[in-house]
């Protein structure tokens, strides 16, 4: 498969009949979802109507656990369900081509047609979730039209279950906690970093249309039952209505945007570079992972698990080996062999640094594009070998995993 821009696949083409295996037309009405107007708020339809008056009902009694208890009582509860499964992550030209099936395009090739039906048979099954990540929906609402945007939604929605990777600082702050519960052991493939869509946005959009008075001392928990319910296609609409997921900090990417300079002028050994850019990293995510510890504690870290979570950081930077802050490592594995081999940092490249970071860590099988395979299997990372995924490009080698499923 020649290899394309996000912006190339994302582009229209003209629609031809596109049947699955079975003689159906794979955009048969199983794949429907119902669709309101796109200057409708999504948050109040009648999902949402009935999740909050559940969620009243069931902490309006008895005691009631404090916000960050609720939260990490579901996220386990998921995590659990997860770890029973198998997890693939798809990089978004994966989905842009599914998409073009679904929409029939002339665009459609055969093997996504396959990938389309085994992908569906899976999700019926829920046997495989496809989690997603904040650069997947960053670069879905690069978009602009509304019924093809809508539509990699709505397969988003089916093929994740809703699922996603947590948000970099989030991921950094839970595998560096982790580590330090496991004494430095590594915590490398996981899924403790799964949580729901939903959670990559604040509150506003939501206390906007269901906070009230009566509701004021329920609400955190209220407000979190709602995020956990909103979908791709939900997040996607008020994202175009102004209501914006939380950003990623990539203060670190700006400092290494001089390294290929750097290192034409005084060339340095590759875990050398690593070390400068897992440094730099831990700059930008120290204080937040003390700030989501004292929010899960409910008070400021004691100086022991101050102590305790630097040591890690520090263990990390310092080592030649992989496995106890995994995000961290990757973004800054990727970085240093990319400028170790001679290559430009460009700004599209922190996504592919911040996809590898997500789904890496998360799943069992990875799937992005060729030259992202080429970095991340690349002598100096060995990234499939190093945490145990698979890690592949060509549409027939995602085709051959999910029919061995």
């Amino acid at each position: 498969m020649a290899e394309k821009s996000v912006e190339e696949l994302f582009e229209d083409g003209s629609t031809s009949p596109t049947n699955s295996e079975s003689g159906l037309s794979v955009y048969d009405g199983r794949f429907a979802i119902p669709q309101a107007p796109d200057n409708a708020n999504p948050l109040k339809t009648a999902r949402y109507v009935k999740t909050v008056r559940e969620s009243v009902a069931r902490h309006s009694v008895g005691d009631r656990p404090p916000a960050a208890t609720h939260l990490d009582g579901k996220l386990k509860s998921l995590q659990s369900q997860v770890a029973k499964k198998k997890v693939v992550y798809l990089d978004v030209c994966h989905w842009i081509n599914l998409r073009h099936v679904w929409l029939q395009s002339a665009k459609a090739l055969p093997v996504y047609e396959q990938i389309l039906v085994c992908l569906n048979r899976l999700a019926l099954r829920q046997a495989v979730p496809c989690p997603l990540s904040t650069p997947v929906f960053e670069e879905l609402m690069k978009q602009l039209d509304p019924r093809s945007r809508a539509a990699t939604a709505n397969l988003m929605d089916i093929f994740s279950h809703g699922i996603s990777v947590m948000r970099f600082e989030e991921s950094f702050a839970q595998q560096c906690c982790s580590s330090m519960a496991r004494d430095g052991q590594d915590v490398r493939v996981n899924t403790s970093s799964v949580s729901k869509v939903g959670m990559w946005f604040g509150e506003e959009q939501i206390r906007d249309a269901w906070w009230s008075p009566d509701i004021s001392v329920i609400w955190d928990n209220v407000s979190i039952d709602l995020r956990w319910e909103m979908t791709v296609n939900d997040c996607q609409k008020l994202t175009v209505q102004g209501f914006l997921p939380h950003l990623e900090k990539r203060s670190f990417f700006s400092k290494w945007t001089e390294l290929p300079v750097q290192q034409k002028v005084s060339p340095k050994p590759f875990w050398e570079l690593s070390r400068k850019c897992r440094s730099d990293v831990v700059q930008d995510y120290v204080a937040q992972v003390l700030a989501n510890v004292e929010a899960h504690i409910g008070g400021t870290p004691t100086e022991e698990i101050r102590a305790g979570i630097l040591k890690i950081a520090q263990a990390m930077i310092d080592s030649q080996d992989y496995g106890r802050i995994p995000c961290c490592e990757i973004v800054a594995g990727m970085c240093a062999a990319q400028v170790f081999r001679g290559g430009k940092l460009r700004p599209n490249d922190i996504f592919d640094f911040l996809h590898a970071s997500a789904g890496i860590p998360s799943s069992e099988a990875y799937f992005c594009d060729g030259p992202m395979e080429h970095l991340l299997r690349s002598k100096v990372l060995k990234f499939d070998e190093q945490f145990g995924v698979r890690i592949h490009s060509r549409p027939d080698d995602l085709l051959e995993y999910l029919k061995s499923l």
